[in-house]
């Protein structure tokens, strides 16, 4: 996600279509180093008998393909950690904002929700809710978001 008050620029080069040659489906990926990628955790469910046929591409700056590497997932938290084959050196990765968001704040990304957005989609909404803990149980998402588009 990123947050509306930033100013970035080229914030869609940072943001990347993981692909598997298999299934052909196709998730969203950020560039968060140069050499890794943060998606969502759920994204590689569908992959798990495949992990060797995903690849990458940032398909704004070029048809590079970067083979990956899973390194990190979280279940709990819906985040995984991909290493990319090769540095990304034509692309600064994508600034990180870890501040709380509130209620109703606007919010904006980028990425490849389904297929036939070969090119990608630009995604806009506001927060529903910024939660945690709801009564006794601990939810698997920190903030519930609302989407515009979908």
């Amino acid at each position: 996600m990123f947050n509306s008050n930033k100013k970035l620029v080229h914030q869609e080069d940072t943001v990347g279509r993981l692909t598997c040659k298999t299934c052909e489906k196709w998730s969203t990926v950020f560039l968060i180093t140069n050499k890794h990628v943060l998606t969502a955790n759920h994204a590689l469910n569908k992959h798990k008998k495949h992990f060797d046929s995903l690849f990458i591409e940032f398909v704004t700056v070029s048809a590079q393909k970067y083979s990956v590497n899973v390194i990190k997932q979280s279940v709990e938290d819906d985040v995984a950690i991909l290493e990319l084959n090769n540095e990304v050196k034509e692309i600064k990765p994508l600034y990180l904002d870890f501040n709380q968001v509130d209620y109703n704040e606007k919010w904006s990304t980028f990425g490849f929700p389904v297929k036939k957005y070969d090119f990608g989609e630009r995604i806009y909404g506001s927060v529903s809710r910024p939660v945690r803990y709801f009564g006794h149980r601990t939810l698997p998402w920190d903030t519930e978001l609302n989407c515009d588009d979908f």
